[in-house]
């Protein structure tokens, strides 16, 4: 690299200077110098500028896209990227043209926008193979890589049998490389893994093996051992042959000098030992690991060492050594900054790294017995229990597993704070008549943490499964529309089970606003519909507001600065053409009664409501923005939840937008509406995907977000959002605007039935919308104090006149 960089030095011809520049700006890239790789590429691009030379300027403009994505600037790769494969057509070289075009896919994946991605793979699949079918060997070859790429994406998105499909078809193909087939084979053996195929998936591996071991290529011999030994132990019928295959590949790591193969392989080992119950070979497989991990700095092993040393700990009967290594791990997983030049972690890390903070909350309330974990009317002070701990282990947990799926990972401004002070500080955010209740599901079991000014109070909520089971059931049955006439009514039985979830603590008091930090699939639960025993019978929504929170750490969130109003009163979107789904007539009656009831509003209807329209329209600020089009929450690991705006530059992929780049607005919001949103169909709900998306939106400046569990339909829909903009219209609150706009269906039979109402959830705090002529109103308050205070004492003189003239008679 420095070679080439001092060549580039030395030389007087421009362009050997640029082609030098160049070299070692790839250099850069292929060693991981990520910064000195930025700062080469920059002058190789200038040089080529210079010369004028469109082949050089193109291949040093991808380097340049490959230094920046390493280094997450995302949007500087783009225009990278983007620029090189204009050049590259231009200069009549398409294959290098589309080569390139997969790494703008990368940029595309690491910034959450999946369907793009996905669309722009298929494309450049399409391309490829035309050019295959005339003969074009190169371009087959890179027609072999691109599927495997879409193959990736795939599985980082659910879609695990598609992937599976495109891997066969690269694998089973005798005319590419043998390279390109072993890695099909390798990654198609991963999949069958996660499938639970582990006969398949061994099969494959050893196919990869063959093939890696003709071409000598010991990287992907040692990628296979290392994946043979996961599925191995997964089964858990060979054992014996597990730990061969795992020592093997930990010698030939070792041999190559690959430390994080060494540490990853010694760390399944450890589990593995662990399993067979021999906790000895596991704690030193795991102190092994550690010595390297530290050496190396590994960080993502680091925790992963600590949450294991926990968990032999405990399997010994140490809690307290078992304690400090999860608080450690924890600790670990908490201050780690997400990189944002990734698509996504694994499913499997994040279903990791959210055992560790369960395991740690588990282990805390533990040391309180089980009885007075349960007892109803049990006080917990925050000084004396190790309940303030568990608490706030909980809320950053949720915390962090939202801002990563948003690629927002980052330390929350209160990590510094001990267990007390954040539970006294969230205490002196609540109003003496709001309560905070938040839910988190441990392994076997839910508890609920009830929070108000005075005091903390934790109450086992029991089995987490059925909890689950019940809330899914429930869900189903209101988004399939729960009528009588359908003989699908809501089973008061689950509504009484899912009671429950708001502790009578929670009743203390007569609190105005109840907050819920619900999690999983619980999320989807409308608390609203709830009939708890300290009610007597009322619905919840028939007592108090309920309003929803991802977490309590959101109330700690600093309020945005606004000094100056906003410029629209309401920002709408509608009319929006989404392939594959229904129309959406009554948008246009929702928008426009929005429109009359807040006055100054800009409409982005049809074509006209790009995500680039959108993000213009918003950048002056708005009090509310309203978005009558539709809306999917996904909850498949690693799937992306969506909004449909209208696509732009004729490219259908531009119309999906994702929770990442929703977050990436600028919101001057105080409140956004989603008023068609549905969940994904066919599938196992979690809640991830309706956290997600709604908390984009906060994520990226809303004060607070509107949105339904399910379809509620698009003509009830519009009803209930003129009912809803009419309370607002009253000066009322957006919590309490929608509990009278439901209290105001409840009691009309026409819309009475649940399905129709209690969908409609408030997340986050949105203040008083003013009514339009308020602000005049108070404009003229505020400006002329003496002249209201002369009328006042003009309008007591001619009073006090007019009683004396009435005395006198």
């Amino acid at each position: 690299m420095e070679l080439f960089a001092q060549a580039a030095g030395e030389t007087r011809e421009a362009e050997l200077r640029a082609a030098s520049l160049n070299n070692a700006c790839f250099v850069a890239n292929q060693s991981g110098r990520t910064q000195r790789a930025g700062e080469l590429c920059v002058a190789a691009v200038e040089a080529w500028r210079t010369v004028g030379e469109s082949s050089g300027l193109a291949r040093a403009l991808n380097n340049l896209g490959l230094a920046r994505l390493a280094a997450a600037q995302l949007a500087a790769a783009e225009s990278a990227f983007a620029e090189s494969v204009r050049l590259h057509r231009d200069s009549g070289d398409p294959l290098s043209a589309l080569q390139t075009t997969l790494n703008l896919g990368n940029v595309y994946q690491a910034a959450g926008r999946f369907s793009a991605a996905d669309e722009l793979l298929r494309a450049t699949g399409d391309e490829l193979s035309a050019m295959a079918s005339a003969g074009d060997d190169a371009a087959n070859e890179q027609l072999a890589t691109t599927r495997i790429n879409r193959a990736v994406l795939l599985e980082q998105i659910g879609r695990y049998r598609d992937a599976a499909d495109l891997l066969r078809g690269v694998a089973g193909d005798p005319r590419l490389e043998q390279r390109s087939r072993a890695f099909a084979e390798a990654n198609l053996a991963v999949i069958l893994r996660n499938l639970g195929d582990s006969e398949a998936a061994l099969e494959r591996l050893e196919e990869a093996e063959r093939l890696f071991r003709q071409l000598g290529d010991l990287g992907g011999e040692l990628n296979v051992l290392i994946n043979r030994g996961r599925v191995l132990a997964q089964n858990r019928r060979a054992p014996a042959e597990a730990a061969l295959v795992l020592d093997r590949a930990i010698a030939l790591a070792e041999s190559l000098g690959d430390r994080l193969q060494v540490v990853d392989a010694l760390l399944q080992r450890a589990r593995l030992a662990r399993s067979a119950g021999d906790l000895e070979s596991a704690r030193r497989a795991a102190e092994r690991a550690r010595r390297l991990a530290r050496e190396a700095q590994l960080t993502q092993a680091l925790w992963q060492i600590d949450a294991l040393e926990g968990r032999l700990a405990l399997d010994d009967g140490r809690p307290d050594e078992a304690a400090e290594h999860l608080r450690s791990a924890a600790t670990a997983i908490d201050r780690t900054q997400s990189d944002a030049a990734r698509t996504a972690l694994d499913a499997r890390t994040v279903a990791e790294q959210r055992s560790v903070f369960e395991e740690l909350v588990a282990l805390l309330l533990s040391r309180a017995s089980p009885s007075e974990l349960r007892r109803a009317d049990e006080r917990h002070t925050v000084v004396d229990t190790g309940y303030a701990e568990a608490y706030l282990w909980t809320v950053r947990a949720k915390q962090r597993q939202l801002l990563e799926r948003l690629g927002r990972v980052a330390l929350h401004a209160t990590a510094e704070l001990g267990p007390e002070q954040l539970v006294r500080e969230l205490q002196r955010r609540l109003e003496e008549d709001q309560v905070l209740v938040e839910i988190f599901a441990l392994e076997q079991s839910s508890v609920a943490f009830t929070l108000t000014r005075d005091e903390l109070f934790v109450r086992d909520l029991g089995d987490r499964e059925e909890l689950e089971r019940i809330a899914r059931r429930l869900h189903d049955r209101l988004r399939r529309g729960a009528t009588a006439a359908a003989g699908n009514t809501v089973d008061t039985g689950d509504v009484t089970q899912l009671s429950r979830l708001l502790p009578d603590e929670s009743w203390r008091g007569t609190p105005r606003e109840i907050l819920v930090a619900a999690d999983g699939v619980l999320r989807y639960v409308p608390f609203e519909l709830l009939r708890p025993a300290a009610l007597q019978g009322d619905l919840v929504v028939e007592r108090v507001a309920v309003r929803y929170l991802p977490s309590a750490l959101s109330l700690l969130d600093p309020p945005d600065e606004r000094l100056e109003p906003p410029r629209y009163r309401l920002v709408g979107v509608g009319e929006v053409d989404s392939p594959g789904r229904e129309p959406l007539p009554a948008s246009a009656r929702e928008l426009d009664a929005a429109a009359r009831r807040l006055g100054r509003h800009r409409i982005l209807r049809g074509g006209s409501a790009t995500f680039a329209a959108l993000r213009e329209a918003v950048g002056g600020g708005a009090s509310a923005l309203h978005l009558a089009t539709h809306t999917t929450f996904d909850d498949r690991a690693g799937a992306a939840s969506s909004l449909q705006l209208a696509p732009a530059d004729g490219n259908p992929g531009s119309g999906v937008v994702t929770p990442r780049q929703i977050a990436s607005l600028e919101l001057k919001v105080q409140l956004t509406v989603l008023s068609a949103c549905s969940t994904a169909s066919g599938l196992e709900i979690d809640g991830q995907g309706l956290e997600t998306l709604v908390g984009s939106f906060l994520a990226a400046g809303s004060d607070a977000v509107v949105a339904s569990l399910w379809d509620v339909g698009d003509r009830n829909t519009a009803t209930f959002m003129q009912q809803f903009y009419h309370q607002l219209d009253r000066g009322l609150d957006a919590a309490e605007a929608l509990r009278r706009a439901k209290l105001e269906l409840l009691g009309d039979p026409r819309w009475s039935a649940p399905h129709l109402w209690s969908g409609f959830v408030l997340l986050g705090e949105a203040p008083v919308i003013e009514p339009v002529g308020w602000s005049g109103w108070r404009r003229v308050a505020e400006g002329s104090t003496l002249l209201v205070a002369a009328a006042a004492i003009l309008a007591l003189a001619s009073a006090l006149a007019w009683l004396r003239g009435v005395y006198r008679r």
